[in-house]
């Protein structure tokens, strides 16, 4: 699956949380970078990696409904194009968790995109929480597998 960007201004927090509740998931954790040092790193810096959110869901498929697996959300702005006629003259754009609107110029406010990438696609990053590996049964994949063993190797020799 590729990016799917907004077509309007959202906060980061509101944009994280639509993404996932859509996902249906029931545990998320954002990457343990803080996330206002990654807004600034991402505006300073082209090449900064997305925000990582991992998340357990439930899979939804008919015939295991109830089980769940660990996925990874990537979270980015839009760097090519970035339109600011969407910030109408006088919008207000607020926080998930917020009353307070937040002016458009806010680095926080953005049009977001987001790409969804399942453990058993093998995700690059390898901070997943360890007891979600426990918690989480191991998908019929290969790839999943290999991701699991580098995610332990990662903490063990603590490299990330």
């Amino acid at each position: 699956m590729g990016w799917t960007f907004t077509e309007e201004l959202m906060h980061l927090r509101t944009y994280a949380g639509q993404q996932i509740a859509d996902l249906r998931a029931h545990t998320y954790l954002w990457h343990q970078r803080e996330v206002e040092e990654w807004i600034e790193e991402v505006l300073a810096d082209e090449s900064a990696e997305p925000l990582g959110i991992f998340y357990i869901a439930k899979s939804g498929i008919p015939q295991q409904p109830d089980q769940n697996y660990i996925g990874l959300l990537l979270i980015d702005f839009q760097r090519e194009g970035a339109d600011e006629k969407t910030a109408r003259a006088g919008q207000s754009v607020w926080a998930a968790d917020s009353d307070i609107p937040i002016p458009v110029e806010h680095p926080m406010v953005q049009q977001w995109g987001h790409k969804i990438i399942p453990a058993s696609a093998g995700p690059t990053r390898l901070d997943c929480p360890i007891d979600w590996l426990d918690k989480v049964p191991t998908g019929d994949g290969d790839i999943e597998n290999r991701w699991r063993e580098r995610v332990r190797i990662a903490k063990e020799y603590d490299w990330i």
